[in-house]
């Protein structure tokens, strides 16, 4: 979508502050054009800046009526070449300096961008849109720049921690998605003046039990009625590998597809009649291996007749409602797929890292596990299978916790309130926040999960 904007001269003084929120993401993100949208309901002017325009985020961005422009925003090149480059010892390094140089430049038409949209707000979400935006702002003096933290791997990764930790300040403010985050950037030496907590809410609106059909899922699957389902939903992401991989990560999936079937097995020895859903499909050419190595591995462990690869799925409200146990099993998360879930009321196990135990808090709103350990989760499993009063009460709670604690309104509020915080820090003669005042709720904003197939380590 081509943006036609004013001359700078022109501009009315009184115009609505402009907000560019950009996210490198070409699917998933709901939680950014949920965030978009909102901001443009309270009276900002939005502009969203994504990977592409023609995957799920533009299709609903369009939808929803909400202005972007696609601009791929990588770190670096991804090529055989480069690869094979960077694995020469002492010769390989020369890499990293043509990165440097293609992430400066990605950054320089970024400026350029915000210059000619007339930005007085860079919202990034992403760890990519964050390091390439926050330059890009810096470059193009945007009055207020502050990033979002969608997930906390790259403070775990040694390597995209010190690229972070090299250029955080550059920004006004980092928003962390939740808690752990904060506390992690507290760790490692980033002042507390930097950072505050926003956790990325979703829109509780459409997610209705009453109004699935999990029926018809089932009956699409082959699942009969009684059939107790077990399923987690999210992206095959390519496995981790050095340098980016966190100790302990290398070589293996971030959403714990490994440990799910590992824990499926144990769980099928104690009961069959149990069936396994996976919902999701490869981001990217190496998720899509990574998705073919999982369903070899259910074969390698005799279980794939247990086991249903559903792939990506439009219907997720409906997908969700079929699951008798929703299942989080990541290595590093903000909080994955579990607000969807507890929305929908489905008894969760999640494992401990991240934000996840923000959300699912054990013995209260769901079963908190370790990472890569099937053991554990197996075991979680079997107890809400054999224990279905004790499930319905975990789902319970945990709707309620999140319906006050982490909706998409709540989100907005906090975003608007650290925008104020920055306009008041830096003395802006023009605080351009002082729009309409706030609404308890802005309502539903005509999003489906089906719009965007899945939020990304949201």
């Amino acid at each position: 979508m081509r943006l036609r904007t004013r001359s700078r001269a022109r501009k009315p003084p009184d115009r609505p502050v402009r907000v560019a929120q950009v996210c490198a993401t070409s699917d998933g993100g709901l939680w950014m054009v949920q965030i978009a949208l909102g901001l443009q309901r309270r009276g900002f002017d939005v502009v969203a800046i994504v990977g592409s325009d023609d995957g799920g985020t533009a299709a609903a961005l369009r939808k929803v009526g909400v202005p972007f422009v696609a601009m791929p925003q990588r770190l670096w090149r991804y090529t055989r070449l480069a690869a094979a480059v960077g694995r020469i010892p002492v010769i390989g390094r020369l890499r990293y300096a043509v990165d440097g140089f293609y992430l400066l430049g990605t950054a320089i038409r970024m400026a350029r961008l915000f210059r000619r949209l007339e930005v007085d707000v860079v919202h990034t979400h992403i760890f990519s849109s964050m390091l390439i935006g926050r330059i890009a702002g810096a470059l193009a003096r945007v009055p207020v720049r502050v990033a979002m933290i969608a997930s906390p791997l790259h403070l775990e990764s040694p390597l995209l921690r010190r690229l972070d930790l090299s250029t955080y300040r550059l920004e006004h403010r980092l928003l962390a998605g939740c808690e752990y985050t904060n506390e992690l950037y507290g760790r490692v030496g980033v002042p507390e003046r930097y950072r505050r907590t926003v956790g990325y809410g979703i829109d509780p609106t459409d997610f209705d039990v009453a109004k699935a059909d999990p029926g018809r899922v089932r009956r699409e699957l082959g699942l009969a009625e009684n059939t107790v389902v077990v399923g987690q939903v999210a992206w095959f992401y390519p496995p981790l590998e050095p340098p980016i991989a966190p100790r302990g990560m290398e070589g293996r999936g971030i959403k714990g597809h490994e440990d799910l079937m590992e824990a499926a097995r144990l769980v099928l020895e104690q009961r069959p009649d149990v069936r396994f859903l996976v919902v999701g499909d490869g981001f990217g050419e190496l998720g899509e291996r990574h998705f073919d190595a999982i369903r070899g591995l259910a074969r390698q462990l005799g279980i794939e007749d247990s086991v249903i690869f559903a792939g990506r799925r439009a219907d997720l409200v409906d997908v969700i409602a079929t699951l008798d146990i929703s299942v989080q099993c990541s290595l590093s998360e903000n909080y994955g797929g579990t607000i969807e879930s507890l929305l929908m009321g489905r008894p969760m196990v999640a494992t401990d890292v991240g934000g996840m135990p923000e959300v699912v808090m054990d013995g209260k709103t769901g079963l908190s596990v370790p990472p890569r350990d099937p053991e554990a989760l197996a075991a979680a499993i079997i107890r809400l299978v054999d224990d279905p009063e004790l499930a319905r009460r975990l789902a319970e709670a945990g709707r309620a916790h999140v319906l006050e604690n982490h909706t998409i309104q709540r989100t907005i509020d906090g975003v608007i309130e650290a925008y104020h915080e920055v306009a008041a820090e830096r003395g802006l003669a023009r605080a351009p926040f002082d729009g309409p005042a706030a609404e308890d709720s802005i309502g539903s904003l005509g999003l489906m999960p089906s719009d965007v197939l899945f939020t990304e380590s949201s």
